[in-house]
């Protein structure tokens, strides 16, 4: 009798110390559900852009739109914690553009320097604030003839700014930052994205 009542016992135990890891593992396991990311990448013109990278953290998941401009995609991404969508496009600041459109761009913002032809959309003024100070000046100017000269360029110029369609990018980072973030969990919607990119050949619309 005392034998089975022990074996009894480390049988009960054994069972409620098994029971109470499952509990523990169950606890710290990360869940996760699929996302549908889809939406599509223009300029403020309405052409379509491709090859724009989008990076979603902090998971370091990256993918590119199409040529079209469209993204559509399905990610496995953690439950109950928070996601960021990133924009974002590398290449260089005058590719693409002509002799004679650089020559437009740079006699543009002369004359919205001047005076005599403000910059009148707002995607404009951020396409010529080629250092980011929130303004455009000679300094921008001096900037765009280094590089139609090919000179050292020690100043970093943000190539591109991707901003939600419908926002005025005028209006300040609090309500329209130039840098696009959409924060989001596996819950949210996340279909229909219209992000607009903003670059220097904005000065030719």
């Amino acid at each position: 009798m005392k034998t089975l009542s022990l074996l009894l016992g480390i049988i009960a135990f054994s069972t409620a110390l098994f029971s109470q890891s499952r509990q523990e593992i169950s606890g710290n396991r990360a869940f996760s559900s699929p996302v549908h990311i889809q939406g599509m990448v223009t300029n403020t013109g309405g052409q379509s852009v491709g090859n724009v990278t989008l990076i979603v953290l902090p998971d370091s998941i990256t993918f590119l739109s199409e040529l079209s401009g469209s993204f559509d995609v399905t990610l496995e991404l953690q439950d109950n914690v928070p996601h960021q969508l990133y924009v974002e496009k590398d290449g260089d600041l005058l590719s693409g553009i002509s002799t004679f459109g650089l020559l437009l761009i740079f006699n543009r913002m002369m004359e919205h320097i001047l005076g005599n032809l403000p910059l009148a959309s707002p995607y404009q003024i951020v396409a010529a604030d080629l250092n980011g100070d929130g303004a455009v000046t000679i300094f921008d100017l001096l900037l765009l003839r280094k590089h139609l000269l090919f000179l050292d360029l020690t100043d970093t110029v943000k190539l591109w700014h991707f901003v939600k369609a419908g926002c005025d990018p005028i209006a300040g980072p609090a309500n329209c930052p130039l840098d696009y973030v959409e924060t989001f969990t596996t819950d949210s919607t996340m279909t229909g994205l219209q992000i607009i990119g903003i670059s220097i050949s904005d000065l030719l619309n």
